[in-house]
């Protein structure tokens, strides 16, 4: 009977560490969900005007601001130059987005001799503002066309853009030739009720292994940045 018995609970718990046994290979077997992602592809565009950007330098460290490579065209020096980012989703919907904070913060940069050339801090360029934009314009990819907006001339005088109603017009503003294809609207996954959701934006540290865009000077980068969910809020990490 006892013997019985010792056989009986044996069997139980062989059946037992056989079920919990195959529920962790079952877990352990599951694929990972796939990431939601917002790409972000900007790009500078000739022109024209008086002050030119000749090209980009992303921020190499989080919580800082990329760089505008600026060219003084005009025969006067510059006292201040406005930057004007416009973007635009896949449905051709524009935002713009434009600050005086690099004016205020580091006047030296945009104080510019004719003919010269500066590297300037951008804000309106950090991934953070960036990405808010995908709520605004319902969408989970962005294209950032860089212009320059206006300038202001130590001699009292002032140059502004004359924009059409979608992009910017009358001052020759064409396309790089190359655009930075390494993130695409394919790789954009985000749904449309975790775009709507987005409150706030978080920068991942300098080690972290994610993709950057190419170090140096460029015309045209992309970026891809993660959501994570909690509750009916959103949150975006970007790269830098």
């Amino acid at each position: 009977m006892t013997r019985g018995l010792l056989r009986s609970r044996k069997s139980v718990l062989t059946a037992a560490a056989f079920l919990i046994a195959a529920a962790s290979c079952a877990v352990v077997a599951q694929a990972p969900s796939q990431e939601s992602t917002v790409v972000v592809k900007l790009r500078v565009l000739k022109q024209d005007g008086p002050v030119q950007i000749l090209g980009l330098q992303f921020a190499v460290e989080p919580e800082r601001e990329p760089s505008v490579h600026l060219r003084n065209a005009s025969g006067q020096r510059t006292k201040a130059i406005w930057t004007e980012a416009i973007i635009s989703n896949e449905n051709g919907q524009i935002a713009r987005t434009n600050s005086n904070v690099p004016n205020v913060r580091w006047p030296a940069e945009r104080s510019i001799a004719p003919s010269a050339e500066s590297w300037a801090r951008e804000t309106v360029l950090r991934s953070s503002s960036l990405v808010m934009e995908a709520k605004r314009l319902h969408s989970n990819c962005l294209t950032v066309d860089i212009v320059i907006m206006a300038v202001d001339f130590d001699d009292g005088t002032s140059w502004h853009l004359s924009a059409g109603n979608d992009r910017p017009a009358g001052v020759g503003a064409t396309l790089p030739e190359h655009v930075d294809e390494a993130e695409t609207c394919g790789n954009a996954t985000a749904t449309q009720s975790e775009v709507d959701n987005l409150v706030g934006v978080a920068t991942v540290s300098r080690k972290s292994p994610v993709r950057r865009p190419p170090s140096g000077e460029v015309q045209t980068y992309s970026f891809a940045c993660t959501l994570k969910s909690q509750s009916d809020k959103t949150i975006a990490t970007c790269p830098f």
